[in-house]
């Protein structure tokens, strides 16, 4: 390709980040022009204008106003602030959004693309095509402008029509081209008024990086294999995060059931959980690489993700390329990271399910081997970066 790709999110870490980052280097593998733009990467965008330390403030407080006065999270669109890439982007590029809330809004990015430029943007949660809402729970407000969205508290309940508007104006003005990270996603992508006139949507699934394919299944040290029990992992970004429904596991865990003396607990992310002393918990902190992560779900015989919304899953074929089986609750696109044959899904909130397909496991650990041999190779045939760069490429050419 003779245009440059350049892809846009807040920073290179989370789900959002690590997706952005892994395409773009499978990308530049296969012969494209790719790059990173990010607050922490080396492509850091500058804030513009004379007026932006006034904006930074407005930002700031805009945003601090809405976490007060919001109960689930959401994200704004009308921030103030201007920006202008390191490098010069050309109205013949391509630019790839991925996460950016908390980052930039509608204004800011029309400062930093020029007018011309093909612009596609992965979904990776709701705030692609809804007023700023980043968990789905149900809602369809988006799908006839997200007025009073329920989420925000008087005052300022009506802003939601206004962040509607404002991101519906700059996805018609560039012409933004829409990507699902899901099958699940492109649906919900599909029922929004701003991408109504798009046939076909894109699934480019996310990138499973060669580290997590390489390597014997093992232990991360002698005291995780001194004994026979079953080690079974839960991690998220954070372990108090409620929609990641770690905290929920632990409460609701029958303590004296026979199969908890036969599992050893390894739980990774930010912080800590009171749980009870009769559990065989090791806390491993938040994990930086995917190098760390890949050791940690060598080390685990067992990976359950008990979240409530997931729109693909990533940790779940991550697990899945160590040779690890999972468990998971069945909500948005968690059925398409999860090998029908290897993997055990569960109706979402039935914790009680997830329990019961533990205890069977536990009580009959043979299984474990083949099922994650099978959904190693599973992942493989999928989410290899060569598979996955290829089809993405296809995508910036086709349009």
């Amino acid at each position: 390709m003779e245009s440059k790709i350049f892809h846009l999110t807040k920073t290179l870490y989370g789900g959002g980040g690590e997706y952005a980052q892994r395409l773009s280097q499978a990308l530049d593998s296969v012969g494209c022009d790719s790059r990173v733009i990010s607050l922490d990467g080396g492509l850091a965008p500058i804030r513009t204008g004379g007026t932006g330390r006034i904006s930074a403030v407005y930002d700031r407080v805009l945003s601090s106003v809405i976490n007060r006065r919001s109960t689930a999270p959401f994200s704004s669109s009308l921030r103030l602030s201007c920006f202008r890439p390191t490098v010069l982007i050309s109205k013949n590029d391509i630019v790839h959004l991925h996460s950016i809330t908390g980052f930039i809004g509608s204004r800011g990015l029309r400062s930093l693309i020029p007018k011309g430029a093909k612009v596609f943007w992965t979904a990776h949660n709701p705030w692609t095509f809804t007023a700023g809402c980043m968990l789905y729970q149900g809602c369809d407000l988006y799908q006839s402008g997200c007025v009073d969205c329920p989420i925000l508290k008087f005052p300022i309940r009506s802003l939601s029509k206004l962040e509607y508007q404002a991101k519906a104006d700059f996805i018609r003005d560039y012409n933004v081209q829409p990507i699902a990270n899901s099958v699940w996603m492109a649906a919900m992508l599909r029922k929004s008024p701003w991408f109504s006139h798009v046939h076909d949507i894109p699934i480019i699934k996310p990138i499973v990086q060669p580290c997590f394919h390489v390597g014997e299944k093992k232990r991360m040290d002698q005291k995780l294999s001194s004994d026979d029990k079953v080690v079974i992992g839960l991690g998220a970004r954070s372990l108090t995060d409620h929609y990641k429904g770690i905290k929920e596991f632990f409460d609701y865990l029958p303590a004296d059931a026979p199969w908890i003396k036969k599992v050893r607990f390894l739980l990774f992310g930010e912080g800590t959980l009171s749980l009870p002393p009769q559990l065989d918990v090791r806390l491993m902190g938040a994990l930086r690489t995917s190098e760390a992560m890949a050791d940690a779900y060598r080390s685990m015989d067992l990976y359950v993700s008990p979240t409530s919304m997931e729109t693909f899953g990533m940790t779940l074929v991550e697990a899945q390329a160590c040779g690890t089986p999972v468990i998971a609750f069945e909500v948005g696109g968690t059925p398409e990271a999860v090998s029908p044959q290897d993997g055990v899904l569960v109706p979402a909130g039935d914790f009680q399910q997830i329990y019961s397909a533990i205890d069977q496991i536990v009580m009959d650990p043979s299984v474990l081997i083949s099922r994650g041999d099978n959904a190693s190779a599973w992942v493989a045939e999928r989410h290899s970066p060569d598979v996955v760069a290829l089809k993405q490429q296809n995508v910036y050419e086709q349009e």
